[in-house]
């Protein structure tokens, strides 16, 4: 039997709670190094500037050489002969030697953190595989040429202060440019002190500014789960059975993602104050660097003044706005708030309804969303309208039932970001509502922004939620 999820004699509830994009700053320069000249490097890599200054821990960092024997006579080109050397503000400089593309590899997936997401990104066939176009050592003849990657490592702590030099251990310095110090130096110098120079130049640059896409590092730290769940009333009439359910699909689902820790509160569990003291759920570790999502099941019911409320298992009544505003206190990189709840379209102002699905996903789109920071809340109708349940049909509630399928795409595999949920989600809603003669339930999404300091208000998220899609 179908039903709705709204507070009332036989009625019911279920809440789910799981840009402006910048540019990637791909630098281009071509460096010639020896005197006489010998070896002309052209090298490829994502602006160190932004990078280093947003990403903790470990970072990989890859970067395209092309060789080129400039001299007259044969060359011997060693990859391990490499070296870049950045500046550190206040501190030495220290110089970074090219690792082995399997290492490389490895430390990607022990640093980045991302659990199976990094796993499927680093197999994937999206883009060519970086770590299989490594740039070998070889002898160069005359005007002879070749092309690949060359891996550093840099280390954790480090703090860069907008200056790259490259070199081989045969050859000089050359500086390489960024954001902040835009052309390198074009002669083939040998003067002493030239790491040393651009060191305390650059200690008085400007700070940091746009941030570009980034392919390799930890868009985020860890991945937190807060489920509530309410099958059980004082008036037996009011229980959710397909609420329970709901939780325990969710709680699945999520382990089977990789998330750090999932936090189930049931029936009694859930009260005012649990509601409120998210952070307390987890010993206050959420940090920025975190993303959070957020589950609610339960019933729900229309205020007087127009809003709506969650309806608690004793009665009491907490208003859908006060339980969102709880939740953007929390201090994250990502938030996601999926409400699968009769009238939990009163959260929804100012919406965002544009879709931005991840046409011909790569590397760099993926990272770039998972790096950005983002909030946004998706409801599973608008202001007026039920959020319809049926255990048998659909196992719970329609709006959860389609989340779960969303996230399990039929082809299997691939990445489902937020606005690629939302699209996914609405469309079975609309389907199954059209399918069965019920009434109608359009799902509802919201960018709650990102930022903001009190005196200006959030921008538009640049990120969103990114999951892995599971057969």
């Amino acid at each position: 039997m179908v039903i709705s999820r709204a507070a009332g004699a036989a009625v019911a509830l279920t809440l789910l709670c799981g840009a402006r994009s910048a540019a990637a700053q791909d630098v281009r320069t071509s460096v010639v190094l020896g005197t006489p000249p010998a070896l002309q490097l052209d090298v490829r890599y994502e602006d160190p500037v932004a990078i280093f200054a947003r990403l903790q821990g470990t970072l990989v960092f890859p970067v395209w050489i092309t060789a080129r024997n400039v001299s007259g006579s044969p060359l011997a080109l060693g990859v391990q002969d490499l070296r870049l050397t950045l500046g550190s503000a206040g501190g030495p400089t220290i110089q970074l030697r090219p690792i082995d593309a399997r290492e490389a590899k490895q430390r990607l997936s022990e640093d980045a953190r991302l659990h199976e997401i990094l796993k499927r990104l680093t197999q994937s066939d999206w883009a060519p595989d970086p770590f299989e176009q490594g740039l070998a050592s070889l002898e160069l003849k005359p005007a002879q040429s070749r092309s690949g990657y060359v891996f550093f490592l840099r280390p954790d702590g480090f703090r860069f202060n907008g200056f790259m030099t490259v070199a081989t251990t045969q050859h000089s310095a050359e500086i390489l440019p960024n954001e902040l110090i835009r052309t390198a130096a074009r002669t083939r110098s040998t003067e002493p002190g030239l790491v040393e120079r651009f060191v305390k130049a650059a200690s008085t640059l400007p700070g940091m500014s746009d941030l570009p896409n980034v392919v390799y590092g930890r868009p985020f730290a860890n991945s937190y789960a807060l489920l509530f769940g309410i099958s059980t009333y004082n008036d037996e009439g009011r229980n959710l059975p397909g609420a329970a359910q709901d939780v325990e699909r969710m709680k699945a689902y999520l382990a089977a993602q990789g998330f750090d820790r999932v936090v189930v509160l049931s029936d009694r569990a859930v009260t005012e104050s649990a509601l409120r003291q998210v952070q307390a759920h987890f010993n206050n570790q959420i940090g920025p660097e975190d993303r959070l999502l957020i589950y609610y099941a339960g019933h729900g019911q229309q205020s007087k003044n127009g809003d709506a409320d969650l309806v608690l298992s004793s009665g009491a009544r907490v208003p859908m706005e006060r339980f969102m505003l709880w939740i953007r206190g929390v201090k994250v990189k990502h938030l996601l708030v999926l409400l699968d709840a009769c009238y939990s379209g009163t959260v929804i102002t100012g919406v965002r309804d544009v879709l931005a699905p991840l046409d011909r996903p790569t590397r760099e789109k993926v990272f770039a969303l998972a790096r950005e920071g983002s909030r946004f809340v998706i409801t599973a109708g608008d202001a007026n309208q039920v959020a319809h349940e049926d255990v048998q049909k659909w196992g719970g509630g329609l709006f959860t039932s389609a989340v779960l399928r969303a996230l399990r795409p039929a082809k299997g595999g691939g990445i489902v970001t937020t606005y690629d949920l939302y699209s996914r989600v609405k469309n079975y809603v609309v389907e199954e509502v059209q399918k069965n003669g019920l009434t109608a339930q359009m799902p509802r999404i919201r960018d709650l922004g990102f930022g903001g300091d009190g005196k200006n208000p959030p921008e538009l998220s640049r990120g969103e939620f990114v999951f892995v899609g599971s057969s």
